[in-house]
C-alpha cells in the first residue's frame, strides 16, 4: 500500500503549496454502486483531479510533485489496489483506467455478494477505517451505507509524513478538507421510497440515490456517509 500512501501525500503537498488559488481548485471523489436484489453488482471508486491539473507544475517548483510523478503514482496506486482485489473471493472483472491528460482515475469491479463488497471496500479504505468494518447491508426492504468517520484522522496521519515545515503542514490540515467533495451514487433494480440522510437526492426514475458532501464538514462533525434507503 506504499504507493497509495505516497499518492495522498503528493496531493496534500501540491494543494497546500497553492493556497493562493484555493478557491479555484478542488478534488472530486466518486463512490458508485449498482446493487442487485440478490446482493451482487458493480462498484467503482474514482478520483477526478481535473481542477488541480494546472497546479501540479506550480507545485513541482517546491516539491518532487511533477506531472510525471503524479501520473506514475496514480497508475501504480490503482494497479496495487487492483492486484489486492483480484485475490479476494467473490470479486471479479477488476479494471482500472487512468487518464494522464486530466489526472482522473477509476477502479471498477464486480462482486457476487454484499459480503464480498464489504471485504473489497475494506481494502480500498485500509488507511481510513478499521479492518473488518461493515460498510454495506442489504435486506429485502432496505440498503444501508454505514459511516466512515476517520477522514480527519487520516489527514493528520499524512500531515505527519509530509516533508515540509510546520507552516505548510498547518496549511494542509486547515485547507485540504475544504477542497474535496465526496460523491456517492447507488443504483438499484427497484424503486426507492425514501432515505434517512437528509442530503440525499433521488433520480426521476426513483432507482438511483445521490449524496454530495464536502469533506470540510468532517471537521465540524457534520459529514456522514450514514444512509438507509428503503424500497
Amino acid at each position: 500500500m506504499r504507493q497509495i500512501r505516497y499518492l495522498s501525500c503528493y496531493l496534500l503537498c501540491l494543494l497546500a503549496l497553492s493556497s493562493s488559488k484555493l478557491s479555484e481548485v478542488g478534488l472530486d471523489i466518486y463512490e458508485v454502486g449498482h446493487i442487485h436484489e440478490d446482493g451482487s453488482g458493480q462498484f467503482e471508486i474514482a478520483a477526478d483531479l481535473t481542477k488541480v491539473e494546472h497546479l501540479i507544475k506550480f507545485a513541482s517548483l517546491f516539491t518532487e510533485v511533477t506531472p510525471e510523478v503524479a501520473q506514475k503514482t496514480i497508475k501504480e496506486s490503482l494497479a496495487e489496489l487492483a492486484k489486492i482485489l483480484r485475490n479476494l473471493s467473490g470479486i471479479s472483472n477488476v479494471t482500472t483506467t487512468n487518464d494522464v491528460n486530466t489526472l482522473s482515475a477509476k477502479l471498477r469491479f464486480q462482486f457476487n455478494s454484499i459480503k464480498a463488497l464489504n471485504e473489497a471496500v475494506c481494502k480500498i479504505y485500509a488507511f481510513i477505517d478499521h479492518p473488518g468494518s461493515t460498510y454495506f447491508k442489504l435486506s429485502r426492504h432496505s440498503f444501508s451505507r454505514a459511516d466512515t468517520p476517520n477522514f480527519k484522522q487520516l489527514i493528520s496521519h499524512y500531515r505527519d509524513h509530509v516533508k515540509a515545515d510546520t507552516q505548510i503542514a498547518d496549511l494542509i490540515l486547515k485547507n485540504f478538507l475544504n477542497l474535496i467533495t465526496y460523491h456517492t451514487a447507488y443504483h438499484f433494480d427497484k424503486k426507492i421510497q425514501k432515505a434517512t440522510n437528509k442530503l440525499s437526492s433521488i433520480s426521476e426514475d426513483s432507482k438511483t440515490i445521490f449524496l454530495k458532501q464536502p469533506l470540510s464538514d468532517a471537521c465540524e462533525q457534520e459529514f456522514s456517509f450514514s444512509n438507509k434507503i428503503f424500497f
